[in-house]
């Protein structure tokens, strides 16, 4: 049975046609994933100046804040067009691996907005239209960083493997055959038959 890997797409230009079908996969999941990352950026980055502009929130709180709010919307929308639900992982430990991921994300998209707003939120008369601007300077780098370290660990932990490769003994196939042996019942159930439920 043909794999959408294995099926060239009439639709793409000719030289996508040529490519190695798994490098094409990566590459129509990468952009799907990049238009999906614009979209959240926008979100992300429309709530980060709202907070800071017109509340006046600290811009590494604001940027927890409008990060977290973006993260909800790309997860749900990366898990539809983007990646495919493991079979051999229970929902939980897909949500677990999830949040994990994105609390590193989270934690390196903070620290760049910090390093690069702090000296000026702890001068004596701060400059607000200086914090403005180096928040959504420091907002673009950790947006860079944090997309490609989004891919990256998604692909790896939650995302199918490539047909041939189900078996692998990779990180990911050992913790989500034991997650189908342990924690809540409810949420033992593989991934994408979840998916599929819902």
């Amino acid at each position: 049975m043909a794999t959408p890997e294995d099926t060239p797409d009439t639709k793409l230009p000719q030289w996508a046609q040529k490519m190695n079908p798994a490098l094409r996969h990566l590459l129509a999941q990468f952009i799907k994933f990049g238009v999906i990352g614009f979209v959240c950026f926008f979100i992300d980055w429309g709530v980060l100046n709202i907070l800071v502009a017109f509340f006046h929130v600290n811009p590494t709180m604001a940027g927890t804040i409008s990060f977290l709010i973006s993260l909800v919307v790309n997860y749900v929308a990366s898990m539809r067009y983007v990646f495919q639900h493991r079979s051999d992982m229970a929902q939980w430990m897909e949500l677990v691996l999830f949040v994990v991921c994105s609390v590193i994300g989270l934690g390196i998209n903070s620290g760049i907005i910090w390093a690069m707003t702090s000296p000026f939120t702890r001068a004596a008369h701060p400059n607000r239209a200086m914090i403005i601007l180096m928040t959504n300077i420091a907002k673009i780098i950790a947006t860079i960083i944090v997309s490609v370290w989004n891919f990256v660990s998604r692909k790896l932990t939650i995302d199918v493997p490539r047909p041939g490769h189900e078996e692998d003994n990779t990180f990911a196939r050992r913790i989500g055959l034991w997650s189908l042996q342990h924690g809540p019942k409810k949420y033992r159930t593989p991934a994408s038959e979840a998916y599929k439920k819902a």
